[in-house]
C-alpha cells in the first residue's frame, strides 16, 4: 500500500471516529425521527423491519434495519 493511500486511510478513519454519536447535539434523534417518520417508513416500516407500505412494489425489497446486516 503506498504511502498516499495510508494517509488517505488514516485521514478517512479519523473522520468516522470524530463523527461519532459523541458529536451529537441533544435533540439531534427527535429529527431523525420525524425524518424517519415522513421519508422511510413507507418503505422500512415504522419498526425499520422492512414491512413498510410499499414493500411489496420494490425491487430490491426495503432493508430490514433490525437484523444488524449492513453493506
Amino acid at each position: 500500500m503506498s504511502s498516499v493511500n495510508k494517509i488517505a486511510l488514516l485521514t478517512f478513519c479519523t473522520a468516522l471516529f470524530m463523527a461519532g454519536t459523541a458529536t451529537a447535539k441533544p435533540g439531534v434523534a427527535d429529527k431523525g425521527k420525524e425524518i424517519y417518520d415522513k421519508r422511510c417508513t413507507w418503505c422500512h416500516g415504522a419498526d425499520g423491519d422492512g414491512a413498510g407500505a410499499a414493500k411489496d412494489r420494490l425491487l430490491p425489497p426495503p432493508r430490514d434495519f433490525t437484523s444488524g446486516n449492513y453493506k
